[in-house]
């Protein structure tokens, strides 16, 4: 019968709560059970201690299930403890080589299985998000899209160029006296604008008639009288 899982232990069947003598499917079931639990992104808002924690939790299940999941490692463990899993790594090197994201990822993106879906939608707490880049969710733990490290940035925000002698003004001004400067030049600017829509009005009609219905060879003349007329009225 299977046990609870205990991270803390030394015995990699302990860590994932299962029998010595359990089967593959036993062993998958435990280590999914386990990996979610500990996956530091669920951590993400504990404190530093915790976040820790559940860092070293989510290696120790990794590490526990890489060797048992493997008949040869599995076989090593069973006569020589963890130097004997160990051992069939790479030679023997005496430390696991194990990377504790890769085979979350491998684990629940390597093939379809139950509970799983693509495009986005939920289906046993598991679902995929469709499109280029996509990442997987296994109960609200993203696998695959990104790496881990915390939550994802915010895009960069665009750098805005002035020209030399803005950004000196804004140096070298006090900020009150640019606040004021710049109500004044807006302040003259729709002064201006003003000035020129009261010239233009008046004028606005006749133009409009002579480009319409003026002969060709006199509309030039006659625009440049209008205008030439309503500058004088507005200036004289």
């Amino acid at each position: 019968m299977a046990s609870t899982s205990n991270v803390a232990s030394d015995d990699y069947y302990k860590v994932l709560g299962v029998d010595r003598n359990c089967d593959e499917a036993a062993l998958k079931k435990a280590y999914r059970r386990a990996a979610v639990k500990w996956h530091p992104d669920k951590w993400s808002s504990k404190s530093q201690a915790e976040q820790k924690a559940a860092e070293e939790n989510f290696k120790r299940v990794a590490e526990a299930y890489d060797a048992l999941s493997d008949p040869q490692k599995r076989a090593a463990y069973d006569r020589y403890g963890k130097d004997g899993s160990r051992s069939v790594d790479q030679g023997g090197s005496g430390a696991p080589h194990v990377d504790p994201e890769e085979l979350f990822r491998q684990f629940f993106g390597g093939a379809m299985g139950p509970g799983m879906a693509f495009g986005g939608m939920p289906m046993g707490g598991m679902h995929f998000g469709g499109g280029p880049g996509m990442a997987f969710y296994v109960n609200g733990v993203p696998v695959g899209g990104r790496r881990r490290g915390g939550a994802p940035q915010p895009p960069e925000m665009p750098q805005i160029e002035v020209p030399p002698f803005v950004e000196a003004l804004i140096k070298t001004v006090p900020p009150p006296l640019l606040v004021v400067g710049v109500l004044a030049f807006v302040m003259l600017a729709m002064q201006l604008v003003g000035a020129l829509m009261q010239f233009l009005m008046p004028v606005m009609f006749p133009l409009l008639m002579v480009n319409n219905f003026a002969p060709q060879n006199l509309r030039a003349p006659l625009m440049l009288g209008l205008v030439a007329t309503s500058l004088a009225t507005a200036f004289l």
